[in-house]
């Protein structure tokens, strides 16, 4: 009786998740990362793989020539794979002038323990150059992510892939993983697709001489905390993945469940602490707010990123900005196009919808041009309490935006 008891419980307890992570209910729930899968490569929850690779620079001077033979070169790369579904690119930059002080420390790091070393006192100097430095310097930093979606498969690929799983599962009575990390939750067949993309993304940035880094697992995983909660990261943190050596828990805490021995939930090691939404407007997570504006009508001509990058970097306010650029375009505009070609007639709005998604559909099937969906997002944040200065950094931060459009 106690067992089923238990089981009814425990099915409680479950079907509670489920609907808390499904509404967004917890900070948890917005993190999309499951665990690794190898040494470069992290898995989401629905199975999709994604690397993150650091852009470090380039090794030639760059003048308009230049930027446009590169730009070229990978829109060339980029037009075959983002024709095919589930394929998704994440661009991330981030500026900020008030973090650089802890880098330039790092920077000059070597510097001052070999003074030290020789018998030197320069402390003084080093500060002042640090002081000096951090007035005129900001942290910049740019990533991409590189995403293989579980529809990148056909659905004959994907239900046998999913029917092995659950075979696998029965056969070596893996329990479930309600507190812990999935480490089955990556599709098999995607591996050799995901690493394919990724390997012919890098060697094709080093033929345009652009400089990357593909990077570990814990390195990424450390780049995506700092992003959530810089001030409660160590920059020795590492998160603790399969593979690793797990920390014994207190005998107080232990349960005599599989999760006492396996590796802690991703994504509480990712947002450790707890955020809300304020408002509309406004989150808090941790001891920052944020406020975002996100692009829906873009430029009639395509701007270079350096144009918005001039205007905002005259407000010196922090910010960062997503472009998420994902294939099949025009996966999400079938109804839209039903309705506006049924609906065409009754207004001028509805007949220029329908011609414009002719028209993508034209380009889908008879050019070499992949149909994407771009979704842009710009953020910038405050200290927490500071409601005034956030209104006023996301007020600047609109006006160049739009400028920039």
């Amino acid at each position: 009786m106690n067992n089923i008891v238990t089981s009814l419980l425990d099915g409680v307890d479950v079907f509670l998740a489920w609907l808390s992570a499904g509404l967004k209910q917890t900070v948890q729930s917005h993190c999309d990362i499951q665990t690794a899968d190898s040494p470069t490569v992290l898995v989401a929850h629905d199975g999709a793989l994604m690397s993150i690779i650091r852009l470090k620079g380039i090794k030639t001077l760059v003048g308009s020539e230049e930027f446009d033979r590169i730009q070229m070169g990978m829109q060339e790369s980029l037009q075959t794979t983002m024709s095919r579904n589930g394929h998704a690119l994440q661009f991330f930059f981030s500026y900020n002038k008030d973090d650089v002080k802890q880098e330039i420390i790092e920077i000059l790091r070597p510097a001052n323990d070999t003074a030290k070393q020789i018998g030197l006192d320069l402390e003084d100097l080093f500060q002042e150059r640090i002081n000096y430095l951090s007035k005129y310097c900001a942290q910049e930093a740019v990533y991409i992510a590189v995403w293989t979606r579980p529809n990148s498969l056909t659905n004959g690929q994907l239900k046998r892939a999913n029917k092995d799983k659950v075979k696998l599962t029965k056969e070596k009575k893996v329990p479930p993983f309600y507190a812990n990390q999935n480490i089955l939750a990556a599709i098999s067949d995607l591996r050799d697709v995901h690493d394919s993309f990724v390997r012919g993304l890098i060697n094709d940035m080093d033929a345009q001489e652009l400089v990357t880094e593909l990077l570990e697992v814990h390195e990424a995983l450390y780049v995506m905390r700092t992003t959530v909660d810089p001030e409660f990261t160590d920059r020795n943190w590492r998160p603790v993945l399969p593979g690793d050596k797990i920390t014994i828990k207190d005998s107080a805490q232990i349960k005599g469940e599989i999760s006492d021995i396996l590796w802690p939930n991703l994504s509480r090691q990712l947002m450790p602490r707890e955020a809300e939404n304020l408002d509309l407007r406004t989150v808090r997570i941790a001891d920052r707010i944020y406020s975002s504006v996100f692009i829906d009508l873009f430029p009639k001509e395509i701007q270079p990123f350096l144009s918005l990058f001039s205007r905002i970097l005259q407000t010196h306010i922090p910010w960062r900005i997503s472009f998420l650029i994902e294939s099949g375009g025009l996966t999400s505009t079938r109804l839209k196009a039903a309705l506006s070609s049924i609906l065409s007639f009754t207004s001028s709005e509805n007949r220029l919808l329908n011609d414009s998604l002719n028209l993508l559909s034209y380009i889908n099937i008879n050019t070499d041009d992949a149909v994407v969906k771009l979704r842009v997002t710009v953020t910038t944040w405050a200290p927490e309490g500071e409601t005034r200065l956030l209104r006023s950094r996301a007020a600047q931060l609109a006006k160049s935006v739009e400028s920039w459009g």
